[in-house]
C-alpha cells in the first residue's frame, strides 16, 4: 500500500482499534496490572514470509533490474552512501556486475542485515474492523 493511499483509523472516523490473539492469562494480567502490552517477535509469526526479507541475486543478472536495485541501494535517504564518490560507486557496481560470487555475497549480506534489524523489533497488530478474520 502506498503512503498516499494509507489511511489511519482516526482519518476514517474510527475511535476503536481491535487486537486479536489467542488468550494468554499472563499477557492479559500484565496489560491490566502494569499497562504493558505483549508485542510479537517477528521470528514467530504464523505467516512464514512475514518480516523475512530475501533478495534474489539471480534476478540482478538482468541489467534493468540491477540498475533499479542500485538506484534503490544508493537512494539519498542513506546519508552514509550519499557521500560515496560517483567514480567509486560506478567502480563498485561494475565489480558486482562482473563477479557473480561477489554479487551473491553482497545480496545475501543485505538480506541478513535487514533480517537482523527486523529481529530487534516487535509487532503489535491492530485493526479498526472488529470482524477482521485476517487478524486471526
Amino acid at each position: 500500500m502506498s503512503e498516499s493511499t494509507l489511511r489511519r483509523a482516526w482519518q476514517i472516523g474510527r475511535t476503536s482499534l481491535y487486537h486479536y490473539e489467542e488468550f494468554n492469562a499472563r499477557y492479559l494480567s500484565t496489560t491490566l496490572r502494569d499497562q504493558k502490552i505483549h508485542c510479537a517477535d517477528p521470528a514467530n509469526l504464523n505467516d512464514p514470509w512475514d518480516c523475512k526479507p530475501w533478495f534474489n541475486s539471480q534476478s540482478l543478472q538482468d541489467p534493468e533490474v540491477f540498475q533499479k536495485a542500485m538506484s534503490w541501494y544508493h537512494r539519498p535517504a542513506d546519508q552514509a552512501k550519499a557521500t560515496l564518490r560517483p567514480d567509486l560507486k560506478q567502480q563498485w557496481e561494475a565489480s558486482l556486475r562482473s563477479d557473480p560470487k561477489k554479487l551473491v555475497k553482497f545480496i545475501d549480506g543485505q538480506s541478513r542485515s535487514i533480517q537482523g534489524m527486523v529481529s530487534e523489533r516487535r509487532l503489535y497488530c491492530l485493526t479498526p474492523d472488529p470482524r477482521s478474520t485476517l487478524m486471526w
